[in-house]
């Protein structure tokens, strides 16, 4: 009697562990999810831009050095490191307006004076929705785990972009192609230059529809590494809002997360 009794309390405890985790809307693999803001930062460049290497460098390097600010740097054609799809879905939905260096923060373009403090006022607000991220390299592969979750209903359509990122590429004068002019640096490099995206999409995979409050949701990503990306490659991971009705950009920046 006793051995039945044991039996069934084995099978009751599973029972229940099993729908704990299904209660925890699909996923509940360990991953931590802060609730904390983070702003996207964005500098279209390019080598042959002097201005870009003057103080466009400077600027875009002092804000993405600010505390939970992912920054970002398309480079424009003509340029080493230019990617001609990717760099066309930036401009399609957050314009340059004509011309290099060109930044905007979040969905507001930018200038000069107001780019950094602009990514500071928007870290200070409070996120509805927050990522998560977990990232291992295993040679020329980055495997990549995010989770997102909500913390107040959400309306619409919720759309993830995983990027890879590469910091460090030397831009001086003996690099060749890589030379950035307009900078007085002598051991200047090129950061947060956007190499690819894991989707054929800039803007992703769509996570979510009118999600609930506490809604969280998980993607996996393998991203390949190309043989010339030598420096300090990263991923990092960006949530938007979509909505077709309004002014551009339609992809509502939400939040992001490096490591």
């Amino acid at each position: 009697m006793k051995k039945i009794l044991l039996a069934l309390t084995a099978v009751v405890l599973l029972f229940g562990a099993c729908k704990k985790t299904d209660d925890n809307n699909n996923n509940n693999t360990g991953i931590t999810v802060k609730k904390e803001q983070w702003a996207l930062a964005i500098n279209y460049t390019a080598t042959w831009c002097g201005y870009c290497g003057s103080w466009g460098a400077p600027l875009i390097k002092e804000t993405g050095a600010l505390p939970r600010v992912v920054a970002i740097t398309p480079h424009a054609s003509n340029d080493p490191m230019y990617n001609a799809t990717f760099y066309s879905q930036f401009n399609a939905e957050r314009a340059t307006g004509g011309g290099i260096p060109s930044f905007w923060v979040n969905d507001t373009k930018t200038g000069q004076g107001d780019t950094k403090s602009a990514a500071q006022t928007a870290t200070s607000l409070m996120p509805s929705a927050a990522l998560g991220m977990e990232a291992t390299r295993n040679g020329a592969v980055y495997n990549v785990k995010v989770k997102a979750e909500w913390y107040t209903a959400g309306t619409g359509e919720y759309y993830l972009s995983v990027f890879l990122l590469e910091s460090g590429i030397d831009g001086s004068a003996s690099a060749g192609q890589y030379k950035q002019s307009g900078t007085s640096d002598p051991a200047y490099t090129h950061s947060f230059v956007f190499r690819t995206c894991a989707t054929s999409s800039l803007y992703g995979d769509m996570i979510a529809s009118s999600p609930a409050a506490a809604y969280t949701v998980e993607k996996e990503y393998a991203i390949n590494i190309l043989p010339d990306w030598q420096k300090t490659v990263y991923p990092v991971a960006i949530l938007w809002k979509y909505d077709p009705t309004s002014a551009k950009p339609n992809y509502k920046f939400v939040n992001a997360i490096k490591l």
